[in-house]
């Protein structure tokens, strides 16, 4: 499964990276629309009433909820942040295949 398999709409949580490490909290986001080039055009994200500015080539993990594989997530490098019809938008350019993302570093096992 590729990024570009994603559905339009679908609610996403962005992680600023930095040295593979988060930085800041988590910011929502939503997939709006797939560029030719394989780029991807995303909202830009809200946090406590104003836009999030990510500076240009941050690293990002995007993730989302997929019905039948639970916790997926995929690794994108931010292209530019930019206005369209008055609503700010910002592209970014996959890295990396969809993978399983666990957000415990602790887990149960089933015995």
């Amino acid at each position: 499964m590729f990024p570009d398999d994603v559905l339009i709409g679908t609610r996403l949580e962005l992680e600023i990276l930095e040295n593979g490490q988060r930085v800041g909290p988590p910011y929502v986001s939503q997939i709006l629309e797939y560029q030719e080039d394989g780029n991807m055009v995303i909202s830009t994200p809200i946090h406590e009433a104003r836009l999030v500015h990510i500076p240009e080539e941050s690293s990002l993990r995007l993730s989302f909820t997929h019905k039948k594989h639970g916790l997926l997530a995929f690794m994108a490098a931010s292209v530019k942040q930019e206005n369209r019809e008055n609503i700010s938008v910002l592209i970014v350019k996959p890295t990396s295949e969809l993978f399983r993302h666990q957000r415990r570093s602790n887990y149960r096992l089933e015995y």
